[in-house]
């Protein structure tokens, strides 16, 4: 899981880095790398969206370059997300087979399974937009 956190923040820093050639206030620059200090999957999410709307925003910054990082990150935050939703998954099976589980903890259970399960789709569904804007690999070059 180390190799996908150094892959994700080293596509966070060429982001900025893209960014930072272009008209990007310095304020937006250093809130993106506050983001990425913070290093969680709600930071980095945060940082994909605003690093999104300043790559819309700022005037002279090579939109592909970012997209392209911008697809790097989303792919390693839905590999994470992806690897709690298995682990989620497990322990709410384990207790729905579980005779003694209480209602209330199954409940939960449920709850942070199905909360997980709706973060992927959301995740798989941005990346895919990502993907799009991007378009086929071939057309990058």
């Amino acid at each position: 899981m180390e190799e996908v956190h150094e892959a994700r923040n080293a596509a966070c820093a060429e982001a900025v880095k893209v960014l930072s050639t272009g008209m990007t206030p310095k304020e937006c620059l250093d809130t993106l790398n506050r983001l990425i200090e913070k290093n969680d999957l709600p930071s980095m999410i945060e940082f994909c969206e605003r690093a999104e709307d300043a790559t819309m925003s700022s005037p002279f910054v090579d939109q592909l370059a970012v997209f392209t990082q911008l697809d790097i990150i989303y792919d390693k935050i839905y590999f994470e997300k992806k690897a709690a939703r298995k682990i989620a998954f497990k322990k709410f099976r384990f207790l729905e087979e579980d005779k003694k589980t209480e209602a209330a903890t199954l409940e939960e259970s449920r709850k942070v399974k199905d909360d997980i399960d709706v973060q992927c789709a959301k995740l798989s569904l941005k990346s895919t937009e990502i993907k799009l804007i991007i378009g086929p690999p071939d057309a990058a070059s």
